[in-house]
């Protein structure tokens, strides 16, 4: 990156690059980049990844030079050895980067540095070519999964999911049964039907009357 005066980051810029981050990276993979980029100390919280991201370039944007961490982490995250085969999504990524960058006079170029400019930059991406698969007759056999059955539709059951667990019982026994009967309405539960027949099939069953 050319060492220029470089402005603070508007915070939109910032959630826009914060999110982009998020959606790319694992909360892992963001404490591994924050490590390669020189700050070892920040480590994802486990917190909703462009919130993480966001609220570490919020603290070190109104630093002193704050400004100048911000862009080393992102000329990090766009290194070319960051997407080791995967280049076209990279050059995908860093176009929508720049669409932001832009409104602080930044754009990253083909190896992933930032350069002061005022002029957008845009990669070009190859396109996958289509293939045409060949159509072909062929027949399908279908094996269900449920036995078929006659469903009719009854108006006045509610099927209740949910666990089948200790403390999930009683509130449906004392809670979500007896509501459900007050209003009028047969309430089952899958383990309330005692049939030879799996009780995923009768769930399924139930879900469709």
């Amino acid at each position: 990156m050319i060492r220029k005066k470089l402005e603070k980051f508007p915070e939109g810029v910032l959630e826009y690059v914060s999110k982009i981050m998020g959606d790319y990276k694992t909360g892992s993979e963001l404490t591994e980049l924050f490590n390669i980029a020189g700050y070892p100390h920040i480590r994802h919280d486990g917190s909703t990844k462009w919130r993480f991201v966001y609220a570490v370039f919020k603290d070190l944007n109104s630093k002193p030079d704050g400004q100048y961490h911000v862009a080393k982490i992102i000329q990090t995250f766009c290194d070319p050895t960051q997407w080791i085969g995967r280049d076209d999504l990279r050059k995908r990524i860093m176009n929508t980067l720049n669409e932001a960058l832009i409104h602080v006079n930044l754009q990253l170029k083909e190896e992933g540095k930032l350069v002061i400019t005022d002029r957008k930059i845009k990669f070009p991406i190859a396109e996958e070519e289509k293939r045409e698969m060949p159509m072909q007759d062929k027949a399908l056999t279908v094996f269900p999964i449920f036995k078929a059955r006659d469903i009719t539709r009854e108006e006045d059951l509610c099927f209740v999911l949910m666990p089948f667990k200790p403390p999930f019982d009683r509130i449906y026994r004392e809670q979500i049964k007896p509501t459900v009967e007050a209003l009028g309405f047969k309430c089952i539960r899958a383990d309330d039907i005692f049939s030879p027949t799996p009780i995923l099939e009768d769930i399924w069953w139930l879900k469709n009357i």
